[in-house]
């Protein structure tokens, strides 16, 4: 492969926009609770940040809102009846359940999956993996969607191949491309996707074996979400040994400011 075109996709805000809070340990999430959302304001903004970029040169996509509310969540939780029967029923027992139904998150598009690159796979076909999400509730089902999304855009299997996700555990906890980065030194050929997890250290004492006899008593400023046995099952599905290899986040006094920008090819 000698050339490769990077596409920058934006989710699109969904009109179930909200701001509950769901996200513990995401600042602004707790910042902006409850406070008054114009969705289609957002989707406005979100639409005519695209339409810039695409002005100037830069190839865009867009990822579609899922269907909210999420009747499957609700339904597998025991809500039972009517649509109407199952969102009062939600609203009287479990508002905040209710809330994870109704979540837009899903706009935020580089939690959606892992890409490994053409430039780094065997078979030269760009390779993606729709992310768990499994450490928060409304965001823990985004996968369904996101997979057939992913399949229906990329449906040339000559070009692309669409994995289902890691299990839905936290031994994979798995943030997609929010927790990673490509470095490119040279050449396009030379390309590496390699894992930059945020907090990665703390995630490493939090839950290697190794250092259980000696670590000392340990308490998160926020909670780790991915961790580092999320990144080893790329490798078998398609990236070639050595390029998928977990790197480390630069030591700095605050990771949480650390911009993470996904990189697409």
């Amino acid at each position: 492969m000698r050339n490769a075109r990077e596409y920058n996709f934006d989710g699109l805000v969904g009109p179930s926009h909200n701001y509950a809070g769901l996200s513990f340990g995401n600042v602004a999430s707790f910042s902006n609770v409850r406070s008054a959302s114009n969705p289609k304001l957002a989707a406005l903004q979100g639409l005519a940040k695209m339409r810039d970029l695409a002005a100037r040169g830069f190839a865009q996509a867009v990822m579609p809102p899922q269907a909210r509310p999420n009747f499957r969540l609700l339904r597998q939780l025991g809500f039972s009846g009517t649509d109407a029967d199952v969102l009062a029923q939600a609203w009287r027992e479990a508002p905040v359940i209710l809330s994870c139904a109704w979540s837009a998150a899903p706009m935020w598009t580089a939690n959606a999956a892992t890409v490994s690159p053409s430039a780094d796979t065997r078979d030269g076909r760009v390779h993606f993996t729709a992310a768990n999400l499994n450490n928060k509730l409304h965001r823990s089902e985004e996968h369904v969607q996101a997979t057939r999304t992913l399949r229906a855009i990329f449906a040339n299997h000559d070009h692309f191949v669409v994995h289902d996700p890691l299990p839905p555990t936290p031994a994979f906890g798995d943030e997609g491309a929010a927790n990673h980065t490509a470095s490119r030194p040279t050449t396009v050929r030379q390309a590496s996707s390699s894992s930059c997890m945020v907090a990665s250290s703390s995630t490493r004492r939090h839950r290697s074996r190794k250092n259980t006899r000696h670590a000392r008593p340990w308490k998160p400023r926020r909670p780790s979400r991915a961790c580092m046995a999320g990144s080893g099952p790329y490798r078998v599905r398609g990236a070639e040994p050595g390029r998928d290899r977990p790197g480390r986040v630069p030591q700095r006094r605050d990771r949480s400011r650390q911009r993470q920008r996904p990189v697409l090819s």
